[in-house]
């Protein structure tokens, strides 16, 4: 559907009961696709799934609590699951909503009185084959609350009490299959392998799946906080001597890649993997609109001919620690807080440019002891918190007594008051605050607002006195 998608085959979509920008394969194809079609429906109970911005109609879907209905488990369990509350808003049942557009298209077939006239219709469907359970119904279901079927006529008139009465317990008792000889049939195939093929730029198997504590793409257990208390975030389980090889330490951010795409994630170190093998569980998706957490970004949509299963658990990728490119930062201000971010981001990158735009000729002091400093209690070097050899030291390029006019964040630019511009990838602005003053106040002789150096040396002046000379 994604592939006819991206070739403008087909040109609408109405998806819902799935998450596919999280749960297919070559996510980010499928998503390039999803932005071509001409209409997108998204059905849905969460607000969290990536595909409602794409949606030009969603329709708000009610949860399992405020619905009626069954659920069937892999124990061929038919559970009867009854209404608890009403959905918000204009949320309705998933049935209720296919029906309602079916009627509204004109077919006929589709004015169920109830979930009850829906089921009965599911159970008549099976008669005659194996899974029979043509003679269960909500009557029974909600009088037994559980049944496992082949559900049939023989169960509905087992007296109570009898084991038979709640269905079929075990299958092939009799050791006969569903097939001409009545034997089992065991499909056997090659050692082949028929996945991606590993080579020297892609040597290791990349696997994915699941941890305990989420389920599927976390469009509503990731907004549980006691189920993040396993694991917070996403991680790359790898073997301590194929990180040993790329001078991975754990906790370390990776780059997994494959020839689709990439993540980014930190690594787990453990030896409960396989040498050559590398896990990433499936649950991420997009955070702070990036996808870089996305499991599915890598994997290969080649399919299992028979199953139509896509290849997740085996996808030849490369891991190698992350290195961020050089980036210019521009800080606007000269105050505590740049000099506490400047000090703080030496510590863990040395190579960014940094360049900081000071109004005052005087940067990076401790205004707070500005009072000290005209009694001369402390004399102007005990204020300074950064020297010019430390400036030096932090490969800083300081701009004294130059302000920053005017910011241009859609070209990222800055224009100083100077009038020179200059370009910057990450912008902090750490201009601290003014002193506070009425507006429209003129200059009044002896009256002064003590907020920079400025400030000090005037109210000296005004004194007629030099530091210390009180």
């Amino acid at each position: 559907m994604f592939e006819a998608l991206d070739e403008g085959r087909l040109k609408a979509i109405w998806i819902l009961c799935t998450n596919p920008l999280i749960s297919l394969p070559d996510a980010r194809k499928a998503e390039a696709a999803l932005k071509k079609a001409k209409f997108v429906v998204v059905q849905e109970v969460s607000n969290k799934p990536e595909t409602l911005q794409y949606a030009d109609v969603i329709l708000p879907a009610a949860a399992w609590t405020e619905k009626e209905g069954t659920m069937t488990n892999a124990e061929r369990r038919v559970s009867y699951l009854n209404k608890i509350t009403n959905g918000p808003g204009e949320a309705l049942p998933d049935a209720e909503i296919i029906c309602r557009f079916a009627q509204k298209m004109g077919f006929s077939g589709f004015d169920y009185n109830d979930a009850a006239e829906i089921f009965a219709e599911h159970a008549a469907l099976t008669r005659g084959t194996n899974v029979d359970m043509s003679s269960l119904n909500y009557s029974i279901l909600k009088e037994k609350l559980t049944v496992q079927w082949p559900y049939t006529a023989i169960h509905a008139n087992a007296r109570e009490g009898d084991e038979a009465s709640l269905g079929t317990k075990r299958l092939f008792a009799d050791h006969q299959f569903y097939t001409a000889s009545k034997k089992a049939i065991i499909h056997s195939f090659d050692d082949a392998n028929k996945s991606e093929v590993l080579n020297s730029d892609f040597p290791l198997i990349l696997t994915t799946g699941r941890i305990r504590d989420q389920w599927h793409t976390m469009s509503k257990t990731g907004k549980v906080n006691k189920l993040k208390q396993h694991i917070s975030s996403v991680f790359l389980e790898i073997h301590p001597d194929d990180a040993l090889e790329r001078g991975i330490k754990e906790h370390a951010l990776v780059v997994v890649k494959s020839l689709r795409g990439e993540v980014q994630v930190k690594a787990k170190l453990s030896e409960d993997i396989k040498k050559g093998v590398v896990f990433l569980p499936m649950h991420w998706g997009k955070i702070l609109n990036s996808d870089l957490n996305r499991a599915n970004n890598v994997t290969n949509n080649l399919l299992d001919p028979k199953s139509k299963e896509p290849d997740f658990k085996f996808t030849a990728v490369e891991v190698s620690l992350y290195k961020k490119p050089k980036q210019k930062i521009i800080v606007v201000g000269a105050g505590a807080g740049a000099c506490g971010f400047v000090k703080s981001y030496r510590n863990i990158n040395a190579d960014d440019e940094i360049v900081v735009f000071s109004k005052e000729a005087f940067p990076f002091y401790n205004r707070v002891l500005l009072p000290d400093y005209i009694t001369g209690t402390l004399q102007w070097d005990n204020l300074v918190k950064m020297t010019d050899a430390e400036e030096y030291a932090y490969n800083v390029k300081l701009h004294r007594g130059v302000s920053v006019t005017f910011i241009n964040r859609v070209d990222k630019t800055v224009t100083d008051s100077n009038g020179q511009i200059h370009a910057y990838d990450i912008l902090v602005l750490a201009t601290g605050s003014r002193s506070a003053m009425l507006r429209d106040v003129p200059a009044m002789k002896g009256i002064f607002t003590m907020r920079n150096r400025y400030d000090a040396d005037r109210f000296l002046e005004h004194t007629g006195k030099h530091p210390g000379e009180w």
